[in-house]
């Protein structure tokens, strides 16, 4: 069965404005359909979850062309695998690369779980930001930082978050010849794995890195700053508050080591600073 008919199944659909509904009566999602039984209405929470999931993945590759590419790349037979989502042209075009990195718990494709089954499947979910990335003409990469394990056996290069980020960024961007620049954003702990990585790799290693963007990372002001350090070709970092597509999500601010000033980041990126400031 496809992602829909299993939602369908659960008694579900996705209205025309991109809501999650109920096929009954036309009303939004409810927790509580299990009257005084929190273990059944938890099951059925993650059911129509990891539908979605595969919803919004399903959508990424048919309307966007997004592609799997399995990790580890070298993998063997029986090897427990993870993958991620990109452009096809992502890793051999001179394009700039938009890197999505999503927060701690959150499944491949999304930024909020609790954005897109209450609110908007689209807000909620990467699809507005490949949409408006692919308009500005950017190739996008989208990561799958959550997915360390298979049947508790870890995924070689992937065994935590800060290691996926870090085996994408070594396997499938560094070591790539003739590839554009790279921005990069990253919700709640993404902002954590992309900071490790930066100090990580150093100057050296990230000199593809242009921008960064965070969205309620944990990092302290001064924090921040110290990215300098390690990114020394970044243009500009800043952190706002929310998550990604939330109407809870403020404007960033501004700092004088790396200014969040609209007309120039414009000027550079196109309307996709917009996206990333997240209006």
């Amino acid at each position: 069965m496809t992602a829909t008919e299993d939602l369908e199944a659960l008694g579900y659909r996705v209205d025309g404005n991109d809501r999650l509904v109920r096929i009954s009566d036309g009303k939004s999602f409810i927790f509580e359909v299990f009257p005084r039984n929190l273990a059944a209405n938890q099951r059925h929470y993650e059911e129509v979850g990891s539908v979605m999931t595969r919803l919004i993945c399903d959508r990424l590759r048919t309307e966007y062309g997004l592609l799997d590419v399995s990790l580890p790349t070298d993998c063997q037979p029986l090897e427990p695998t993870s993958s991620v989502l990109m452009s096809p042209d992502a890793l051999k075009s001179e394009k700039p690369l938009l890197m999505l990195v999503p927060g701690i718990s959150i499944e491949l494709g999304q930024w909020a779980r609790k954005i897109v089954i209450n609110e908007s499947v689209y807000r909620g979910s990467m699809l507005e930001y490949v949409s408006r990335a692919f308009k500005e003409g950017f190739n996008v990469i989208i990561l799958n930082s959550n997915l360390n394990h298979v049947n508790r056996i870890p995924i070689r290069g992937s065994e935590s978050p800060d290691a996926h980020v870090a085996y994408v960024w070594d396997n499938l961007i560094r070591r790539k010849s003739g590839l554009g620049p790279v921005l990069a954003v990253a919700h709640s702990y993404g902002g954590v794995c992309l900071y490790n990585l930066c100090q990580a790799f150093g100057r050296d290693g990230m000199n593809r890195l242009v921008g960064i963007a965070l969205t309620d990372s944990v990092h302290s002001q001064a924090v921040l700053m110290q990215l300098n350090n390690y990114c020394w070709n970044v243009e500009f970092i800043f952190n706002s508050t929310g998550v990604p597509g939330s109407p809870r999500a403020t404007e960033a601010k501004s700092s004088e080591e790396f200014p969040l000033i609209g007309s120039a980041i414009i000027r550079q990126w196109g309307h996709l600073s917009v996206s990333i400031r997240l209006e």
